[in-house]
């Protein structure tokens, strides 16, 4: 059964049958079914008014009766309780509560999210094992191979040997007879076969399980949920709130209908038997 804060939410227009449609959930039905037993009890007890008449249809009237209005009781305290927590209602105390307390909310919610999910005792083994996962997945070694033999450093190599040709060193090599193409075939090998070298330092220097600090991310999803929970505001909270719970609430009217039913026949049940239970004989 949809309800109606879920088109709400979605911002969606209903028309008049879908409106009503949507508020016959379990709550409401099960009221609706209460209310008739209690009007079928009152009709029925007015007929069946007199017990010396009819014994057996007067106490099925008054157990209908004491049924539905028990059970109606009931399911509608039930009601009008949820009510309360989603909605102010004018002259009831303590109405309205979500409403009110929406900054208890929001903090209740970043704590546990906080506490829960990001706790640094969890954290830490877990970015470390995360961390060297990561690292042999990223395979560093044939990223730095690749980029050390592609045309890019080809080009990053005939720039510096030009610089170098250009220099004093440069004209003093030239006048030895070694010039840049004889220098580039001796260079690139030894700059291609250097990430060999490279990698194992850059794994010490750039070690993931001490970069990914549980703390520090800790404390920037704080920030990030402290920014962004001050945009809810009582109306999104109270909306939050209703799309999470209000459509299981509808179970306690259902059993406040049902509990109240029972009382109120256990009751009726009881005073009629006490009623007809024959009176002590006076003294002699």
């Amino acid at each position: 059964v949809l309800h109606m804060s879920d088109y709400e939410s979605a911002g969606q227009r209903l028309s008049p049958v879908d409106r009503c449609l949507a508020w016959f959930d379990k709550g409401t039905i099960s009221n609706l079914i209460t209310f008739v037993l209690m009007v079928l009890g009152i009709i029925l007890a007015a007929i069946y008014d007199d017990e010396k008449v009819d014994r057996s249809s007067w106490l099925v009237s008054r157990c209908i009766r004491a049924t539905g209005l028990f059970g109606f009781a009931g399911g509608v305290t039930n009601w009008l309780a949820i009510k309360m927590l989603f909605d102010r209602i004018p002259f009831l105390i303590g109405s309205g509560v979500i409403t009110k307390q929406f900054k208890e909310i929001r903090e209740n919610v970043k704590r546990v999210v906080l506490n829960t999910f990001f706790d640094p005792e969890f954290m830490g083994p877990y970015l470390e094992n995360k961390a060297d996962e990561l690292m042999t997945s990223f395979d560093l070694e044939g990223k730095i191979n690749e980029i050390l033999q592609s045309p890019m450093v080809d080009a990053v190599l005939d720039s510096k040997l030009a610089d170098l040709a250009a220099r004093p060193e440069g004209m003093m090599l030239q006048m030895m007879g070694v010039t840049s193409e004889s220098l580039k075939p001796l260079i690139k090998p030894f700059v291609t076969n250097l990430g060999d070298d490279i990698i194992p330092l850059l794994r010490q220097s750039f070690a993931p399980g001490k970069m990914l600090n549980a703390e520090k991310i800790r404390a920037q999803v704080d920030s990030l949920m402290t920014a962004k929970l001050q945009e809810l505001t009582p109306q999104k909270v109270k909306e939050l709130m209703e799309h999470m719970i209000k459509k299981h609430l509808g179970w306690l009217i259902v059993w406040g209908n049902v509990f109240g039913g029972l009382i109120g026949l256990i009751t009726e049940l009881a005073s009629s038997a006490s009623s007809s239970s024959p009176s002590p004989l006076p003294p002699v």
